[in-house]
């Protein structure tokens, strides 16, 4: 009965990330068919967005094998992400790697069971900060290497362009936008709060700053998101 489940949620999944693309259109929504039986989908959270504001992908990698999958993503489950931007003003730029830091990180090895799908944000701003207003493409690609029990590791590469339009400083959006991330910074689930944290220390603007003061001093993860903030 449980591999059934398995299956009928697996489904539902991958029919609702196919109407999602269908629905947002291919400027919002990516959909990677995966080398070696593996499915890569990107998302951006909001599109249009203000500026300041957080840019946030969500990404899905779901595993269409029929044994375990071992994807590799690299340090802290970014490294192996690589971005180009083309700017407002037409001109493309290449971001950096993300330098390594101190302290915890994610396994870079993903290992997905039969019909099993990831769920991760991505937040942009830690590789680019989107400071002017106007419409950028972004493509995003995964250089990586798929394994699995029946064969030797083979290398894949998903990429997808994304259309990111970032309109004029709104106020009282930002003030939302905060109020949201530090009630989820408030939340018990640690990777949920921890990920509200670090959006909102990316909010580069002064309404921000005591929504920082305030979880540098409440929350479950106070010692941790004080750092963050």
């Amino acid at each position: 009965m449980s591999s059934v489940g398995t299956h009928l949620r697996a489904s539902f999944a991958r029919r609702t990330i196919l109407l999602a693309s269908l629905v947002l259109g291919p400027s919002v929504w990516g959909l990677c068919q995966g080398q070696e039986g593996v499915d890569v989908s990107l998302a951006l959270q909001s599109s249009p967005v203000t500026l300041h504001e957080p840019v946030v992908v969500n990404l899905s990698i779901h595993n269409d094998l029929a044994e375990e999958a071992s994807i590799d993503l690299g340090y802290d489950r970014e490294g192996n992400f690589e971005f180009s931007i083309v700017q407002p003003d037409g001109s493309t730029i290449r971001p950096p790697h993300l330098p390594r830091r101190n302290g915890i990180s994610r396994f870079a090895l993903l290992q997905l069971q039969p019909g099993e799908t990831y769920w991760q944000r991505l937040l942009l701003n830690k590789w680019y900060p989107f400071s002017i207003v106007g419409n950028y493409r972004v493509v995003l690609t995964l250089a990586t290497a798929v394994a699995k029990n029946s064969g030797v590791p083979a290398k894949a590469e998903f990429s997808q362009q994304l259309t990111l339009e970032v309109g004029e400083r709104d106020e009282k959006r930002l003030e939302n936008v905060c109020e949201g991330l530090t009630r989820a910074a408030m939340l018990k689930n640690a990777e949920t709060a921890l990920d509200a944290a670090k959006s909102l220390s990316y909010v580069e603007d002064v309404v921000a700053i005591p929504y920082l003061a305030r979880l540098s001093r409440q929350g479950p993860f106070v010692v941790v998101a004080k750092y963050i903030a």
